[in-house]
């Protein structure tokens, strides 16, 4: 979708996997442990890394700023925020 121009880079994220459809909120850790240990040790220090790298304080900062920027500047801000996301199927 971001080589196709439909999703901006910037606000791109990556997916590392994904829990079942039969893993309780309580079983997730247990679960994700379970994965990360079964994963390549090299693989999980480089996404520990590179998780590191994407959750810097300077992204963080500047979307914060984008949202407040983004609310400050509309029209009325006390208004319902625009829906995120991929818009509704067309039938």
């Amino acid at each position: 979708m971001i080589q196709s121009n439909e999703i901006d880079p910037n606000r791109s994220i990556d997916i590392i996997g994904y829990l079942p459809m039969t893993c309780s909120p309580d079983e997730a850790p247990a679960y994700l442990e379970k994965s990360m240990r079964e994963y390549p040790a090299d693989e999980v220090r480089n996404m520990v890394r590179d998780m590191g790298q994407y959750n810097s304080v300077a992204p963080v900062q500047q979307a914060m700023e984008e949202a407040m920027a983004e609310v400050l500047d509309s029209p009325n801000p006390t208004a319902q925020p625009k829906r995120r996301g991929r818009p509704p199927k067309v039938r």
